[in-house]
């Protein structure tokens, strides 16, 4: 559904920010670049995080190229710009975020997340949630941000009710 929705406003904003800003074959070519640049810092910080050896994750890329990305639903992680990118981005940095306990940005950029693409986000909030209750085993805490992210996402989710059960131009 959400491939032929309106509602990535916010990704398409930014997208077209850059391609005012560059023209299109150079916005994709930096974006590009961006996006690697903040996958290297978010997924290092990951590792260290939680100490992984350099020669496991060496060879999980490895693995993960070799298998050419399929287990994330065949996205463009690398070789694209789309809005799902910056969900799979925030979910890196949001994952340290919420294991170091700090809730009220990692509830913002969920939010970001949603708003920029809601199927990646809510797979990647789900897993971050549900890897916070098991890591820290605090039941009020876990229903408290699911709440909030719940409040802050209600406009956009009430957008996705309303496109989803009236007809667009796309009808």
């Amino acid at each position: 559904y959400y491939h032929f929705s309106k509602l990535k406003y916010l990704f398409g904003y930014i997208h077209g920010f850059f391609i005012d800003l560059f023209g299109i074959e150079s916005a994709w070519f930096y974006l590009r670049i961006l996006t690697l640049f903040l996958y290297s810092i978010f997924i290092i910080n990951f590792i260290f995080f939680f100490n992984f050896k350099s020669l496991i994750f060496i060879l999980s890329l490895i693995f993960f190229v070799l298998l050419n990305q399929n287990f994330t639903g065949g996205s463009w992680l690398f070789q694209g710009f789309e809005s799902k990118i910056l969900s799979y981005i925030i979910f890196f940095l949001s994952f340290k975020l919420i294991c170091e306990k700090h809730y009220k940005f990692f509830i913002f950029l969920s939010v970001i997340s949603i708003y920029s693409h809601f199927q990646a986000a809510f797979f990647c909030i789900s897993f971050n949630l549900l890897f916070f209750l098991i890591y820290k085993k605090d039941f009020k805490k876990f229903l408290h941000l699911i709440f909030f992210i719940f409040i802050f996402s209600l406009p956009f989710l009430f957008q996705v009710i309303l496109e989803f059960n009236f007809s667009t131009n796309l009808d």
